[in-house]
């Protein structure tokens, strides 16, 4: 069971939703808790930590000559700590660096200038599962978000994601966690939709399951090689500058990126992991301050290249 990295607060919430019981090992979300079954017999409660880089080659933007490409580092680090055989609270949290290449931005700007360069992101959440039965367990919990240049005003690029949700346990290797999501969204009404959790761990080798607004499926080849297929949905807000050419604007990157990637875990505590794939579904888009839309362009298929290290300490 491996924890992913790279995952927004949405699949924060829903990648924890299809859990084990509460006082065992858990399927947990990006910057949560390791599970104890890969921390080599440590107790529940040790922090893990990983850090990644992605890199999004330059494409071409819709309709206009824009062009951008990205680079991405990643830093996520997460407990989980057992406060009875029923009841257990997991708590990550995670930061993000975008460094964007913007090349004659204007042509779908209108004329303006492009945003700054360096944008940042990061979440915090906890998010707790109460062991009903055999078969049931409540799992509730939220994550608090921030997005933006760091010149923006702090308070405007704030945001905030909770899920409600009750797991069904069909089988020791099968289950489902229907539930209720909401999120808020900048310079957007807030979304409050109904989702579901899956993880089905078909043998000993495969599983397939929910990683929030996608889906993971992996191949332990061997104590040491696993490899897995990935797709998933995120979006990335980010509030810009006053002084911005968009003053105090938004920028929204929604991007469906699909990725194969191999691991090696050398040893219980290390984790090292390369990908490659391509954003087969990716949009650009600026938002004055009070929410209406400059642009709103998609961008060509992008090949996408990176890796993470995972360490548990």
């Amino acid at each position: 069971m491996i924890t992913r990295f790279s995952i927004p607060a949405l699949a924060f919430l829903l990648a924890a939703a299809a859990t084990g019981r509460a006082g065992e090992a858990v399927s947990a979300p990006a910057g949560a808790p390791a599970p104890p079954v890969e921390s080599g017999g440590r107790p529940a409660g040790w922090l893990a930590t990983t850090f990644g880089y992605t890199h999004q080659f330059e494409t071409d933007v819709d309709g206009s000559d824009t062009a951008f490409s990205a680079d991405r580092w990643q830093l996520e680090a997460g407990t989980r700590i057992p406060f009875s055989d029923a009841f257990a609270v997991a708590i990550g949290l995670e930061a993000e660096w975008s460094q964007y290449e913007f090349d004659r931005f204007g042509s779908v700007g209108d004329g303006l200038a492009a945003p700054a360069d360096d944008l940042f992101s990061t979440q915090a959440g906890a998010i707790g599962f109460y062991e009903i039965n055999e078969s049931w367990e409540l799992v509730a919990g939220g994550s608090i978000s921030w997005g933006g240049d760091l010149d923006a005003d702090f308070e405007d690029g704030l945001g905030a994601t909770g899920l409600l949700g009750l797991t069904y346990r069909f089988t020791p290797n099968f289950s489902l966690t229907p539930g209720v999501l909401a999120l808020s969204r900048l310079e957007d009404d807030a979304l409050v939709i109904p989702v579901i959790g899956m993880d089905w761990q078909i043998n000993n080798v495969w599983r397939l399951r929910s990683i929030g607004p996608g889906a993971e499926l992996t191949w332990q080849a061997s104590d040491q090689w696993g490899f897995f297929l990935r797709g998933l949905y995120r979006s990335r807000d980010y509030r810009l500058a006053p002084d911005a050419s968009q003053p105090s604007g938004v920028l929204r990157e929604r991007t469906f990126p699909l990725s194969l990637g191999v691991e090696w875990k050398p040893n219980a505590s290390v984790t090292a992991a390369v990908f490659g794939g391509a954003i087969v579904g990716g949009r650009l888009e600026l938002q004055e301050e009070d929410g209406r839309s400059v642009f709103d362009e998609d961008y060509d298929v992008t090949p996408i290249a990176g890796g993470s290290l995972k360490i548990l300490f």
